[in-house]
């Protein structure tokens, strides 16, 4: 069945090995696991970390691509309620015209079991196109994989560097504008001059 964990204030008792999992496979705990003696204080740290995280998160069956869970900033994110994600296919997320080209992707990386990190587009609920970076990383629970993937929002890198790329375009214009404009005036100084000086050699 689906495993429907980040949706809940309180954890699942039934539905905490997955939770587990993570917290086995994350290098954050293992490199701190000394500092928390008890495992239910280290799960419910995890959880409340994961639930109020600022980048959505979502973990999807990686051999079926459809999302198992996901954090509540995934709703402000994607524009939909929990249940309208959990239960459906990861690739919702992708607007139809990127849809196959980035399930091949994320089908590739998965079958390579290889970590993915770069610059995709995703499509809210109201087909909104949102600039992300997505992290995933991989969770072996009871003998099942599980893929997390974690959702950065860029837009305002993306409107900071559009803005960038606009004043360079206006400088550079500027600079073709200054050098044509330096360039007509030179060459009409330069034909009175020249008309100046061959009347000299005359006289």
């Amino acid at each position: 069945g689906v495993v429907h964990i980040f949706a809940k204030h309180n954890i699942d008792p039934d539905k905490k090995s997955l939770i587990e999992s993570i917290v086995k496979q994350s290098a954050f705990v293992l490199e701190r696991r000394a500092l928390v003696s008890d495992d239910t204080i280290t799960l419910d740290l995890i959880y409340k970390t994961i639930e109020t995280a600022s980048d959505a998160i979502l973990i999807t069956e990686a051999k079926s691509g459809i999302i198992a869970a996901a954090n509540t900033r995934s709703e402000y994110m994607f524009n939909r309620e929990i249940e309208d994600l959990v239960g459906f296919h990861y690739s919702i997320l992708f607007p139809k015209e990127r849809r196959e080209e980035y399930e091949k992707t994320f089908g590739m990386a998965i079958k390579t079991n290889e970590p993915t990190n770069g610059e995709f587009w995703i499509e809210d609920k109201n087909r909104k196109q949102i600039p992300v970076i997505i992290s995933t990383s991989f969770i072996n629970c009871n003998n099942k994989i599980y893929v997390m993937l974690i959702f950065h929002d860029i837009v305002k890198r993306k409107e900071a560097e559009a803005l960038v790329e606009l004043k360079n375009t206006e400088l550079k214009q500027h600079i073709t504008t200054k050098d044509k404009l330096f360039s007509i005036i030179s060459h009409d100084l330069k034909n009175p001059l020249t008309g100046i000086v061959g009347f000299a050699e005359v006289v």
